[in-house]
């Protein structure tokens, strides 16, 4: 009985999927809704390709919902065409040649558009064949990630098919950047053997990302490409081939600021000796990665921030003890951050927004000017927080360009007061003492007394007439921003919300004070001690509610 119930529960639900233009035969599938599923499509359909082949689905009830939409061959996945469709359907798919090469040009194709909410909701197209196009080229060699020499050949292999003419172009490529035409003519007999030249890979120089274009001489609209591939020389090892870098690799690529872990052979790799690692670039020494280290075959190594981006890095390997050991590595590429990301603000109406007690990365490059600004509010009081690791110029100023303070240093914390609701701008420049990318870090704090509460006195820990009495402003886990204070307080004592006395002035803002309360206090239970900054008087704190008693 319960299974009856399921079964006419789960052939509910409609859904008419359509390739427009196709009307013939039902294909009944299964869903979890509350009407059974139907779906419509014309049975041996051909799409050629680079067609466009427009989809198209319904539901009975009308109500639209989410789907997915794949391609199926048989009964198995090949491809997401779409991860999520909202409220339409319709959609187009264009036929690839990449898909064409991996899955092949045969029949038994389907569109399968499914409910992102519930899987068992969908349905399928009729099957449908994808071929070549009648007049098309198709490369099929070299295939991803396929690495050739410098000096060496590689295969280019294609299919030409109902040419006008018995002659192909063949060019190179990097990416979607034209660099040559290699062949300017040749016969459609479907490979060619070339010479990878060095010439040719001046410009990117040995990096991945190279590809071949082959064409029609007849009909320049009928081509195709290659999978992309690299360039590179051979690892360089020693004429005894004892030693060898397999890592960097060609068409590796490393981000400076990132780890990345050098690897090498050697036969005579021990503990008790060591090797020498060094950076190449354009295959001169640009400097030591480090000069000794256990020759052990891996050194995990952290690129600076001052190398520059290019594609023609190596490492080179010296062994400690034989001068025949020596090995250089593949070309690789190293990613620079010649510019942030907020390299957008180098004029101050293009500052970036630094919000209150946040932090921000930014390099500063020679030449370079960054502007951050930051929203400030009346009657508050704020820390500018800046750490660099080399100098730099700074100044800070209010929204209509008036000085809040400038410094030329490595090291800023500079606390001031904000008398309306305003904007706190700091620029950052280059000294241009070197060329180096100078990256630092900025922070813009509101200080909160409440976070920095003095210690003692406390309700647990009263005062006593001729005694001394301890006041303990900062305990050394909040020292770290007590610098908002500056360099000296006054300490001030209270009672009932009345100043009673000063009780020193220019103290060493150190964390604590001593001194020897007069025998004529008052008793009472109702005073407070009132921390002020000297630099700062709009900066204080107040103390909880304390006694004065006895001795």
């Amino acid at each position: 009985m319960a299974v009856n119930w399921l079964t006419n529960i789960l052939s509910t639900m409609i859904l008419t999927l359509t390739i427009l233009g196709c009307t013939d035969d039902v294909v009944e599938t299964k869903g979890n809704g509350t009407q059974g599923i139907s779906v419509q499509t014309e049975a041996d359909d051909t799409v050629f390709v680079g067609d466009t082949l427009p989809i198209s689905w319904t539901f009975s009830d009308q109500k639209m919902i989410d789907v997915k939409i794949e391609l199926y061959h048989g009964d198995s996945s090949v491809a997401t065409l779409s991860e999520k469709v909202e409220n339409q359907n319709v959609e187009e798919f264009v036929v690839t040649t990449d898909l064409a090469k991996r899955f092949g040009t045969v029949s038994g194709y389907r569109i399968k558009v499914s409910s992102i909410s519930d899987s068992l909701v969908s349905g399928f197209s009729r099957s449908f064949t994808i071929a070549y196009n009648p007049k098309s080229v198709i490369v099929y060699a070299p295939v991803a990630n396929d690495t050739f020499f410098i000096s060496k050949t590689c295969e280019l292999k294609w299919i030409g098919t109902g040419l006008d003419s018995s002659k192909v172009k063949i060019a190179l490529y990097h990416r979607d950047s034209l660099i040559s035409t290699v062949i300017d003519s040749t016969d459609n007999d479907s490979s060619e053997t070339i010479g990878i030249s060095l010439g040719h890979f001046v410009t990117f120089g040995l990096s991945s990302g190279y590809r071949f274009k082959v064409s029609s001489i007849a009909d320049s609209t009928i081509f195709d490409f290659s999978d992309t591939f690299a360039i590179s020389s051979e690892p360089y090892n020693s004429s005894y081939g004892d030693f060898t870098i397999s890592s960097p690799r060609t068409g590796d690529t490393l981000n400076v600021l990132s780890p990345n872990t050098i690897r090498w052979s050697s036969k005579y790799m021990a503990d008790y000796s060591s090797a020498e690692l060094t950076l190449l670039k354009g295959g001169k020494t640009i400097r030591t990665v480090i000069a000794h280290t256990v020759d052990n075959g891996n050194y995990t190594w952290v690129p600076d921030v001052n190398l520059k981006t290019g594609n023609d890095y190596q490492i080179a390997y010296k062994h400690s003890t034989y001068a025949f050991g020596t090995a250089r590595s593949a070309y690789f590429t190293i990613v620079g951050i010649e510019n942030d990301s907020w390299e957008n603000n180098n004029a101050r109406e293009q500052a970036t927004l630094l919000a209150v007690d946040s932090v921000q990365n930014h390099l500063c490059a020679p030449s370079d000017t960054d502007w951050i600004k930051t929203p400030i509010d009346s009657g508050e009081i704020y820390t500018v927080r800046i750490s660099a690791e080399d100098t730099l110029n700074w100044t800070a100023s209010f929204g209509n360009g008036t000085l809040i303070s400038d410094s030329t240093t490595d090291s800023i914390a500079y606390t001031f007061y904000a008398t309306v609701d305003d904007t706190c701008f700091n620029r950052m420049v280059h000294t241009g003492a070197s060329d180096l990318i100078v990256p630092y870090t900025i922070q813009v704090e509101q200080f909160d007394p409440v976070a920095f509460p003095i210690l003692k006195p406390s309700a647990m820990n009263p005062w006593k007439t001729h005694s001394e009495s301890y006041v303990s402003l900062f305990q050394t886990t909040e020292w770290t921003v007590s610098d908002a204070f500056g360099a000296t307080v006054s300490i001030y004592l209270y009672k009932d919300g009345v100043e009673v006395m000063k009780v020193n002035s220019a103290v060493k803002n150190n964390g604590f004070v001593q001194w020897r309360i007069p025998s004529n206090m008052e008793l009472s239970d109702q005073y407070q001690v009132k921390l002020v900054s000297d630099a700062h008087a709009e900066l204080f704190v107040m103390s909880e509610k304390f006694s004065i008693v006895p001795y």
